[in-house]
């Protein structure tokens, strides 16, 4: 076991460092697509029908990504724009290849 794991260091390396950069071109993606408007009232954007956007951060927005790409879905998070569902889109796409 030891021997195999040694012989894939560098292929499990090479596919850690495209999933984490999938995540991060995606995260940026998804959270200037899903972003909405800043309202100071309540210091949080708001999506067009007035509900709380859940992409509050790019970090947060990772989460979305992580649990897209790697097809588990909860769904405890979506998007609602168009362009939002296109990079949605995209991503999980890009976990299917990667």
């Amino acid at each position: 076991l030891m021997r195999t794991l040694a012989k894939s260091v560098s292929a499990i390396a090479m596919l850690l460092f495209f999933v984490l950069l999938c995540v991060v071109v995606f995260s940026a993606l998804i959270y200037y697509a899903e972003q909405g408007t800043y309202h100071e009232s309540c210091m949080c954007y708001l999506r067009e029908d007035g509900s709380q956007s859940p992409f509050e951060s790019i970090i947060a927005a990772s989460w979305f990504c992580i649990v897209t790409m790697t097809t588990v879905g909860y769904g405890d998070v979506s998007p609602v724009t168009a362009t939002g569902r296109v990079v949605a889109t995209m991503c999980m796409v890009a976990g299917l290849i990667v």
